[in-house]
């Protein structure tokens, strides 16, 4: 499945082509001055800095969105911490696990349908 971390790298240490489309789609959908500049860098360092646009896209998004509901501080923090330590950690035991509850909590915690479609493919 296409996805944001899979446009990092995939197991075999290869970009995986299917996410990288769908990070230039996402691009498009949550920027609009990004989304003209990010991709005129030179290609061999466009992934790194689309993705790692993304990745602050969400944390942004997890700070600042009003949420479905109304996000406790504490919430937004946890959702932001979680973010980091898969980022930080992408092969650690508890990624999926954390990555699962990330993505679950899009519904409720993101009101922005373009924002809350990139939190869910963050896996």
């Amino acid at each position: 499945m296409p996805s944001l971390y899979g446009a990092v790298k995939s197991k075999t240490g290869e970009l995986l082509q299917d996410s990288m489309e769908y990070c230039k789609g996402a691009l498009q959908s949550v920027s609009r001055s990004f989304a003209l500049t990010i991709p005129l860098v030179e290609e061999n360092i466009l992934g790194p800095i689309m993705v790692g646009y993304l990745e602050a896209r969400i944390l942004d998004t997890f700070e600042d969105d009003i949420g479905r509901r109304e996000i406790t501080l504490e919430e937004r923090i946890e959702a932001m911490n979680m973010l980091m330590e898969i980022l930080e950690n992408p092969n650690s035991e508890s990624t999926k696990e954390k990555i699962d509850i990330l993505t679950g909590s899009a519904d409720e915690m993101v009101q922005n349908p373009k924002y809350r479609d990139l939190v869910k493919n963050t896996e």
